[in-house]
């Protein structure tokens, strides 16, 4: 599984691309889509620890690191840190949503937070890095 900041502007051809930057999780097998789904239940819904997705040894980090954190209120991608460091703050129920979208992905795409936070960068799983 690959996690990676992608610039949907396709470096300027698409100017009106919104959002113009996204963090993306791609190329998995159903077996690390299954392994991201315990982890998430594991750590972050059931003992409340933050999880350090870029850690997991199935995920391969390119551009970015994500942690994934319980917070009171959904505030997506916080950018923290010098580099493209984010803290993904969801409530439960989000993190719960999350979940359903991660089994149901398929071979398809969808949005891993909700869609009024699709500023940037968007959060989106695609398992052939299309969308």
């Amino acid at each position: 599984m690959k996690l990676e900041l992608v610039d949907a502007t396709g470096n300027g051809e698409y100017p009106l691309a919104i959002p113009a930057s996204l963090v993306r999780l791609t190329d998995f097998s159903d077996s690390e889509i299954l392994d991201l789904i315990s982890s998430i239940q594991t750590l972050v819904l059931e003992e409340r620890k933050p999880l350090a997705i870029h850690n997991l040894s199935f995920i391969s980090s390119h551009s970015c690191e994500v942690t994934f954190q319980i917070c009171e209120e959904d505030r997506c991608l916080v950018p923290v840190g010098p580099g493209n460091e984010y803290v993904c703050f969801l409530t439960y129920g989000s993190f719960v949503g999350m979940l359903d979208i991660l089994r149901n992905v398929a071979d398809g795409y969808n949005w891993l937070t909700p869609g009024e936070y699709l500023d940037e960068p968007a959060f989106l799983v695609s398992k052939w890095g299309t969308w």
